[in-house]
């Protein structure tokens, strides 16, 4: 029981670090409590994840506004 108490709380070491760089806390917390030797020098390793600003820019335009404007332009 002590044990799985101390990967518990050993979890939330990578876990806080994966979150400070924008990635899932769940997901880290749970790697780290299982893998934390693993866990803990990927999270210090990784770079921050880069927000994504551009994202409507990247989204697909809607046709119905170009298939609007084709037509009235027959019309």
């Amino acid at each position: 029981m002590e044990v799985l108490l101390f990967a518990v709380l050993l979890g939330l070491i990578p876990a806080s670090i994966a979150s400070k760089k924008g990635r899932s806390f769940g997901t880290w917390w749970f790697f780290g409590a299982m893998l934390f030797i693993v866990a803990l020098p990927m999270a210090l390793m990784m770079k921050p994840e880069k927000p994504d600003d551009d994202y409507e820019d990247k989204a697909p335009k809607s046709r119905s506004k170009k298939r609007a404007l084709n037509l009235s332009s027959f019309l």
